[in-house]
C-alpha cells in the first residue's frame, strides 16, 4: 500500500513504513550526516490526518480513522511548536492543576489560586526569588477533581474563590490577605447530576 501526502507547499508518495509514528519528524535528516558542521538544523514537525494530529503509525492512525488504504491519504504537516524554556524551577506539586486564576489586591499584591485534581485549592504569591511564586495556603475543598475556579475581590483584605467539581458540587471559600488563609464560605449542592465545568465570579 502506499499514501500520498499534501500541503500548501509540497506532496509526495512514500511507503506506510517511511513515515514517522509521531511528531519527530526532525529525525527525517540522514543519522549519517551527524557530523556535517555545513547541514541546516533539523525542524520538528507535526502532521495532521483528517484533521487530527498523527500520533501513532500512519497505517494504525488510518484504520483507526476508518480510511482505505487502497486509496490515496491526504496528510498536512506544519512545524511543530517546541516546548517553552524554563526560565526557573517550579515548585512540584503532588497532583495535576487543572484550573486556575489570578486577583491583583493593592494593599497585598498578586494572589494566583489553582485547583487541582487532588480536590485542593492552593494560593500563591510572589516571594522572594525573582519569577518564581511561593505557596502561601492550601486547603482541601472538594472529594473529586476541581474542573473550574474563579476569584473576585470582596472588599480591600478579602477574596472570594468559587470552584466546581466533579464531584457535582459548588464551594465558595474567602482568602484572608492579611492572614493569607482560606476558609469555608458556602457549599452548594444538589443542583447538579454532573460535573460543574465552568463558573464566573464578577
Amino acid at each position: 500500500s502506499s499514501s500520498s501526502s499534501s500541503s500548501s507547499s509540497s506532496s509526495s508518495r512514500l511507503p506506510f513504513s517511511s513515515w514517522p509514528s509521531s511528531s519527530s519528524a526532525a529525525a527525517a535528516t540522514d543519522d549519517d550526516d551527524d557530523d556535517d558542521e555545513g547541514k541546516l538544523p533539523a525542524i520538528p514537525f507535526d502532521f495532521l490526518l483528517n484533521d487530527k494530529l498523527l500520533r501513532m503509525g500512519l497505517e494504525s492512525a488510518a484504520r483507526k480513522e476508518g480510511l482505505s488504504l487502497e486509496h490515496a491519504l491526504e496528510l498536512h504537516y506544519f512545524p511543530a511548536r517546541l516546548p517553552p524554556k524554563m526560565e526557573s524551577e517550579s515548585e512540584a506539586l503532588p497532583d495535576w492543576i487543572s484550573t486556575m486564576d489570578y486577583t491583583f489586591n493593592a494593599s497585598s499584591g498578586d494572589i494566583l489560586f489553582t485547583g487541582g485534581c487532588d480536590g485542593m485549592i492552593r494560593a500563591f504569591s510572589p516571594g522572594s526569588v525573582k519569577n518564581k511564586f511561593q505557596q502561601m495556603n492550601a486547603i482541601a475543598a472538594h472529594t473529586g477533581p476541581i474542573k473550574c475556579l474563579s476569584s473576585t475581590l470582596d472588599g480591600d483584605q478579602r477574596v472570594l474563590v468559587a470552584t466546581g467539581s466533579m464531584d457535582q458540587t459548588l464551594v465558595t471559600h474567602t482568602y484572608d490577605c492579611d492572614g493569607n488563609s482560606l476558609s469555608l464560605h458556602a457549599v452548594y449542592s444538589g443542583g447538579h447530576s454532573n460535573s460543574i465545568s465552568s463558573v464566573t465570579l464578577s
